[in-house]
């Protein structure tokens, strides 16, 4: 059974990521309650207690039998330290390959900024560093659900999304 690393705090140039916690759900409800959010994703904004539940799930780091790692983390911008949305990967060894099925989520008016690029960049090279990989994933044009945009590396994926790439020893979904 491979061990992974609890999420750790990331900075990059604009965005700092923070792993998740119980006490950030407060912070989070308006970050998360503009209905369009849910637009493609489907549901409706969470409330106070369900972000609660949630996060106390979430900040678990793993599935119970631990095959699966769950790193999530609040987006929050470097200088002010204010919330604007969260990533997340859930990572599955299947004795081949690793594989990382990744998302995220940043509030409307901090979109189109290149935020969730940021940040989403950020959280796959610490996912690459963490895992040892050794060669930085190689992204194969793929299609997301949100938008149908082909993206080839980290940087080209869109605002908010579920999307999948295949790398060396790696699936990134």
């Amino acid at each position: 059974m491979t061990t992974w690393p609890p999420a750790q705090v990331i900075e990059s140039r604009r965005v700092q990521l923070a792993p998740v916690a119980v006490s950030d759900a407060a912070e989070m409800v308006p970050v998360l309650a503009d209905p369009a959010l849910y637009e493609f994703i489907g549901g409706r904004p969470p409330t106070l207690e369900q972000l609660e539940r949630r996060y106390a799930a979430q900040s678990v780091g793993h599935s119970e039998d631990r095959s699966q790692w769950w790193l999530n983390w609040i987006v929050r911008l470097s200088e002010s330290r204010e919330a604007v949305g969260y990533v997340q990967a859930t990572v599955e060894d299947d004795r081949s390959m690793l594989e990382a099925s990744i998302a995220w989520v940043i509030a409307p008016q901090f979109q189109r900024r290149g935020l969730g690029s940021e940040a989403t960049s950020a959280m796959v090279d610490w996912l690459r560093n963490a895992g040892s990989l050794g060669s930085p994933p190689r992204f194969i044009p793929i299609t997301t659900r949100r938008s149908r945009w082909p993206v080839t590396k980290a940087s080209d994926l869109p605002g908010r999304s579920t999307t999948t790439a295949k790398c060396d020893g790696w699936m990134v979904k």
